[in-house]
């Protein structure tokens, strides 16, 4: 059943699944809710117990702020969250895909208080070019713009890069599955829009990690074409406590087989 927080005129969704002593905040992938990650509770739900929180736009999360978030009502939402979970000092993070936007800005945020960071084909780790161009330059977010209603100058050239093998096939059919519809791209627009604020600086982070001995866990499939394995090699480097597996996989890597033996890496 969704528990809710309220803040000013919106709403932030949550579940929580699993019965583990620490808390993992969880937040899913494009498109997906809040209820996609109890798939997490067979492989971790001893250790943890999962609040799987809907992002704005998602599942049961209602946005209705004239602006997207910024980090700071971010923390404020969060807190109101962990003062309902009776405010634990230590908490682990979890993200996959563009949940993984919203798992590290969280970690940041409350950076002496994460005991674990963990990443499954995640964004946010400096693998974001194209969504920073779209949210934060204003030549991008004219486009953006322009994009919901005329998305043709965007898909014809997409046509003729994967022609000449820039973009795989599988990633150009990808894309078009988001897309391929005006409700679609206006939810893409303001999916991406409210969390534009949400960047951090890489190298800040990692050193923040480092400083606190934060765990940190990044599993990237081998095959996957929407989030490049190499995101994840680079991120890896210079952090202290880091494990990184690269199973072969493509983007939808939430799977039994990933997940168990990704667990064993928890303890």
């Amino acid at each position: 059943m969704p528990l809710t927080i309220n803040y000013k005129n919106s709403t932030l969704s949550y579940q929580m699944f699993g019965g583990g002593k620490e808390y993992l905040l969880a937040f899913h992938g494009y498109g997906k809710d809040a209820e996609s990650l109890q798939v997490l509770e067979k492989h971790c739900g001893e250790k943890y117990t999962i609040v799987s929180i809907d992002i704005p736009f998602h599942g049961n999360s209602v946005w209705n702020e004239e602006k997207g978030l910024t980090q700071k009502e971010w923390k404020t939402i969060i807190t109101l969250l962990l003062n309902e979970l009776g405010n634990p000092e230590k908490f682990s993070v979890f993200g996959y895909s563009i949940g993984g936007q919203v798992a590290t800005c969280t970690t940041w945020l409350f950076k002496e208080r994460v005991n674990t960071l963990w990443l499954m084909a995640a964004t946010g780790i400096g693998n974001d070019g194209w969504y920073h161009i779209a949210v934060n330059t204003q030549f991008g977010e004219t486009l953006f713009k322009l994009f919901v209603t005329k998305p043709n100058f965007i898909l014809r050239p997409l046509k003729w890069l994967t022609v000449l093998r820039f973009f795989t096939p599988t990633y150009k059919a990808f894309i078009e599955r988001k897309i391929d519809t005006l409700k679609k791209r206006e939810l893409l627009y303001k999916r991406w829009m409210v969390l534009k604020h949400f960047g951090v600086y890489t190298d800040k982070l990692k050193k923040q990690l480092n400083t606190n001995n934060t765990k940190v866990l990044l599993v990237y499939g081998n095959k996957d074409v929407v989030v490049k394995p190499a995101a994840g090699k680079l991120f890896a480097k210079g952090i202290k406590n880091v494990a990184l597996l690269l199973p072969s996989e493509g983007h939808h890597i939430l799977t039994d087989k990933v997940l168990a033996k990704a667990a064993t890496h928890l303890q």
